[in-house]
């Protein structure tokens, strides 16, 4: 027996009903006898519900309503029934409309509407519904028959949501079902019937429970719920576009999402089918093929242990706090009694351990009726001040987290707020069952969708992460960021996971918004329709859109769109800009920027600032962040400028390289802003700032090479007929350089506290003399002088060519070490000073990740980054692979040292892999040394005997066999559980395997490999298993000692204000040996990491405690 319940929208009119009649009699031919269950036609209830509201009102407009609802199923009955049974089913229907009329008659007259009546009224859709398609059906299958509900259905006398008795309604069902040879009923939903006969009905959404309750009656194969959406999604579609279907889902988790607002189920659905483990399957009527969600008591302990994101509007949270709650017994059964009382639901209940407050969240509508109740119930302790009057706050939502196996993970409610957190939605109570099957946060209404989004992200989308973009300023650089984005957008999603989406651009005239991302292939006709452009209003809009990753991109030079930074910052949205202004501004404003950044988790990125996007500024952060201090920066920063001087010599004036410049938009439109320095002091201030250091513009100097009356000038025709009239003195300064036999480079410098910018002589032996190039990303070379010690200075020269593509390293991700740092086509020189010799290390790195050139300086040109032009189609794939197989390793390596509580300070012996695969390990041995380092392991051993470490298990495919088979899915589970290994190999190799003379596919079943023994030391990566040595001996135990050792010293040296060169004098006590071992092993490793010039050892108890051995450590300076 099956049993199917078709949905309001899937009978919403004549077509739709259609496409159900022919899923039924498709059904029809593959089982014996079946049940249908139907609701009211769509938005039906609604105006039976809105007609009984006007007619106990006096109003006669319900006249209207009801005239509407018989056009409504007249039409359907003239579209789906033969013409000469048209005449005996409408009267039939009329016969039910005549009865709604005189029951809202009634109604109109007594001016009121009970709730039995409101019952018999509600439930007319239903029974108007299930008689036109019981008629339709008989007419394609002749077999079937309408049955009333209310004859099998029976419940007590609560009308509007009447419970169910059980025992009388079953024997009802199966005397009916058992002496009928009828192969379909149909039979409507919602309602049913009082013992004395009153019609009575199940709440709303009661079709569902209407079938569960037939199904568990007749203990049925499965339970089919056809409706609007392919099942249960992850999380609201209309809410999150990236929710998909869920494929098979427990009871409970069920339970818990419809009780969440998952509106495809009702809540009660399962109750009646969950003893009798009868199948539930969420189908979608209008794609009948799609395999929906199957629900049973079966559990996939592999799946992802989060099964949905759910949520519930329009609550209200309601507060009781007070020191006189405090040890006193009762309380809470005071306070859910009156709301007992009051007929009030609870829906969500937290309290704090101390028993301050109780906090519980209700409804919105129920919320003034609660506050009363309570107040009055505990008006004796509010008068004594023992409890304060009632909190309430409305307008606000729970989020739930829903998994059956949320128990057996751990971190993800940490991972829940910190999402939500960095999101900046503020969490105002948790609960969470001691099931651990959900996790729910109650927030502020205004933010569900962010949250939603933001959370789905994390937890279902394969570490995609959607970036919405708020962009002001479309012009010439506007434009190709637009495009740049256009072009990347695909490559981004699928090598990135990264999905870019433009929600707004505005330019100086109009501004567009569209929520759900802008077609770039023509924005700037979409623009032109835009509206007028307000910039308070953009902000607003931003605000109140309030995207999860939301970023405000500023690619304009306005001084006004600057002084908005901080409304974006406060509001979580990042700022991303390209705008000098803000960060070159008053110091106050730019702390505030970054403070606001800090304080609101609200990332603040101007890179663009200085170098055109090249990490210069990142590279200060990383130096700053890891204890270097910049002492000088020293560099050619303006690529207007570099063009300008490098172009100009004795056959080409300075009026026309510069104006040759304007024409190729080297410069601003007014030309004096390059050459008066003013846009180059901005940039060296900035990176001054970024260094540490505390200034302003007001504090640079700014040594112009333009005569004054060029200065002065008012327009661009005076500007440059300027410079044809001061032409000699700059054939003079250009003289004066070919003489001293340097070049002309416009420098910004900063050194012992003070900073310049102008025009000077560079001499052969700079690093700037041969700085070339037209465009700022081919002829940017800075100097940065930092100390790493007291015997280390690093003179770094970054030279870097067009940048094409990305730069991986190769190393995990990883940032690499101030002393190893590169970037891109990056040239990167040291010079060490060591016993008084110079050393000078060259390294030159082939980004396509295949090997380090020699440390020479003869390297062919060809090896020289600065003229290398790399090409995506040479990305060396291979190694992509082996990156990403060493990744999935590390990944599982590092989650078996945290299963058996290994830190990874801990070196280990040895791990293994397991795989018949010879071109995987050899592939793993091209990225060992990767393996190693970041597993801190000292070698891999691979074997490859597989067969005796690992096993396949063999399930049934609940989503595509639970439909077909029903409860012999069961059956089929015990049969697969008895294969063993050869016999699933069998399966695999034939493709198939047969059950009750039923061929299964391959696909159809779900094939895992599993260990053989059950060892925390292992995992399965893939399709081969590792295998970590986690026994630790003597020798690895005196390596992580010693390294315990280092971190004790570094945390002295830091709390006694030691600068990072101080040297030391270093004692240390203990009376164990093992650690008195390790320090004579590993004593050089020791000194050389904490700059221990002297280091010796007592031995004598010590008081701290470290691995458990004692030990003291003493250091001063040396």
């Amino acid at each position: 027996m099956k049993i199917l319940k078709f949905g309001g929208t899937s009978v919403a009119n004549a077509n739709n009903i259609k496409l159900v009649l022919s899923i039924i009699e498709k059904k029809a031919a593959q089982s014996t006898k079946m049940a249908v269950v139907v609701s009211a036609f769509s938005g039906v209830t609604d105006l039976l519900i809105l007609a009984a509201t006007k007619a106990a009102s006096k109003d006669l407009s319900f006249n209207d309503l009801v005239t509407q609802i018989q056009e409504k199923h007249q039409k359907a009955i003239e579209e789906l029934i033969n013409p000469s049974q048209q005449k005996n089913l409408t009267e039939v229907i009329n016969t039910d409309i005549y009865r709604l009329k005189t029951l809202l008659e009634g109604c109109f007259l007594l001016g009121e509407l009970s709730n039995r009546t409101s019952d018999a009224i509600v439930g007319i859709g239903e029974l108007l519904s299930s008689q036109i398609i019981a008629k339709a059906l008989e007419q394609k299958v002749p077999n079937s028959e309408f049955k009333d509900a209310r004859e099998i259905i029976k419940t007590n006398n609560h009308f509007g949501k009447a419970v169910v008795n059980f025992e009388l309604s079953n024997q009802l069902i199966n005397e009916y079902f058992n002496s009928k040879a009828t192969k379909i009923n149909v039979v409507p939903g919602f309602i049913a019937a009082s013992i004395d006969g009153y019609s009575t009905t199940l709440g709303r959404g009661g079709s569902d429970y209407t079938a569960a309750i037939i199904a568990g009656a007749l203990n049925a194969e499965i339970l089919e719920i056809w409706t609007d959406v392919s099942g249960m999604f992850t999380a609201n579609p209309k809410i999150v576009k990236q929710a998909r279907p869920i494929d098979f889902i427990s009871y409970q988790e069920a339970m818990e999402l419809s009780h969440f607002g998952a509106k495809v189920l009702y809540p009660p659905t399962i109750q009646p089918v969950l003893k009798l483990n009868i199948p539930i399957v969420i189908k979608n009527t209008f794609e009948p093929e799609a395999p929906g969600t199957y629900i049973s008591s079966e559990r996939n302990e592999n799946e992802n242990p989060i099964k949905g994101i759910s949520h519930i509007d329009n609550i209200a949270l309601l507060t009781l706090e007070g020191s006189g709650m405090i040890g006193v017994s009762g309380s809470s059964k005071r306070l859910f009694e009156v709301l007992s009382n009051e007929n009030i639901n609870v829906i969500f209940i937290t309290q704090a351990s101390s028993e301050h407050s109780i906090c519980i969240g209700i409804l919105n509508e129920d919320a003034k009726k609660a506050q009363s109740a309570i107040d009055k119930a505990f008006e004796v302790e509010i008068s004594q001040n023992k409890i304060d009057s009632t909190i309430v706050e409305e307008n606000l939502c729970i989020v739930a987290l829903v998994g059956e196996n949320m128990k057996n993970h751990q971190g993800l409610s940490g991972k829940m707020f910190s999402t939500l957190g960095k999101n900046n939605v503020n969490i105002r109570a948790i609960a969470q069952g001691a099931s651990e099957r959900n996790i729910s946060a109650v927030i502020n209404k205004r933010d569900v969708k962010k949250a939603l989004n933001s959370l789905h992200e994390c937890f279902f989308e394969d570490n995609a992460k959607q970036l919405n973009l708020f962009v002001m300023g479309v012009g010439n650089v506007g434009e190709k960021f637009i495009g740049q984005i256009h072009q990347q957008k695909k490559y981004l999603k699928e090598n990135l996971k990264i999905n870019l989406r433009v929600i707004a651009l505005s330019n100086s005239r109009k501004m567009l918004f569209d929520e759900d991302g802008i077609e770039l292939k023509d924005w700037k006709t979409s623009l032109e329709l835009g509206e007028i452009t307000n910039k308070d209003k953009f902000i607003s809009d931003v605000i109140a859109l309030n995207l999860r990753n939301s970023i405000f991109v500023d690619v304009t030079a306005n001084e006004s769109i600057s002084q908005t930074y901080s409304n974006y910052l406060r509001q979580n949205i990042a700022v991303v800009t390209c705008n000098k202004i803000a960060c070159s501004s008053a110091y106050d404003n730019y702390s505030n920027l970054k403070q606001l950044s800090r304080k609101f988790n609200s990332p603040f990125l101007f890179e663009t600032n200085v170098g055109a996007g090249l990490p210069i500024i990142d590279t200060l952060k990383h130096l700053i962040a890891s204890g270097d201090k910049v002492h000088k920066i020293q560099a050619v920063l303006s690529g207007s400028l570099n063009f300008i001087f490098n172009n100009f010599d004795d056959k080409n004036s300075f009026h026309d390289v510069v104006k040759e410049a304007g024409v190729q938009g080297f410069t601003e439109p007014d030309p004096k802003i390059d050459l008066s320095g003013v846009d180059v002091a901005r940039k060296i201030l900035i990176l001054i700032r970024e260094s540490g250091y505390k200034m302003e513009m007001e504090e640079i100097t700014n040594e112009s090479f333009l005569p004054i009356e060029c200065m002065e000038t008012k327009n661009n025709e005076a500007f440059f007929a300027s410079l044809i009239k001061h032409s000699s003195h700059f054939e003079n300064i250009y003289k004066e350089a070919l003489a001293k036999e340097c070049r002309l480079k416009y420098v910004a410098k900063f050194e012992n506290g003070k900073a310049s910018v102008g025009l000077q002589f560079i001499p052969k032996e700079s690093p700037f003399y041969n700085l070339e190039g037209k465009s700022f990303a081919k002829s940017f070379q800075a100097q940065l002088s930092y100390e790493l010690t007291s015997n280390i200075n690093i003179l770094s020269a970054y030279k870097i060519s067009e940048v094409k593509t990305d730069y991986r390293s190769g190393r995990l991700d990883k940032p690499l070490t101030p002393k190893n740092r590169f970037f891109f086509n990056l040239s990167y020189e040291s010079n060490r000073k060591s016993n008084g010799s110079l050393w000078k290390y060259d390294f030159t790195y082939n980004w396509l990740g295949k090997q380090r050139f020699p440390s020479t300086v003869n390297n062919p040109d060809e090896y020289r980054m600065g003229k290398f032009s790399p090409e995506i189609n040479l990305i060396n794939t291979q190694l992509e692979k082996e990156i990403s197989t060493a990744k999935d390793i590390i990944r599982s390596a590092r989650n078996i040292r945290l299963n058996v509580e290994m830190p990874n300070k801990q070196p280990l012996r040895s791990l293994k892999i397991v795989t018949n695969d010879t071109s995987l390990q050899n592939e793993l041995k091209n990225v060992e040394h990767i393996i190693l380092n970041e597993l801190n392991v000292k070698e891999i051993i691979f074997e490859n005997n597989i067969s005796e470490w690992v096993k396949y298990i063999c399930k049934p495919n609940y989503q595509e066999l639970g439909p077909k088979l029903g409860k012999d899915v069961n059956k089929l589970k015990s049969e697969l559980d008895s294969l063993n290994q050869d016999e699933i190999a069998d399966i695999i190799e034939a493709g198939s395997f047969t059950f009750s003379n039923q061929k299964i596919d391959l696909h159809s079943l779900d094939l895992q490999l599993v260990a053989t023994a059950d060892r925390p030391n292992q995992d399965i990566v893939n399709d081969f298993l590792i295998s970590l040595n986690t026994d630790i001996d003597d020798e690895l135990l005196e390596e992580r000692i010693s390294r315990e050792i280092v971190s004790l010293i570094q945390k002295l040296r830091k709390e006694s204000d030691y600068d990072i060169t101080d040297r030391i004098i270093t004692t240390v006590s203990s009376e164990d040996e093992i650690v008195l071992s390790a320090i004579k092993s590993h004593v050089k490793y020791i000194q050389n990491e904490t700059l221990s010039v002297s280091f010796s050892t007592v031995k004598k108890p010590g008081i701290e405690n470290l691995l458990n051995y004692s030990i003291s450590i003493q250091i001063e300076k040396s």
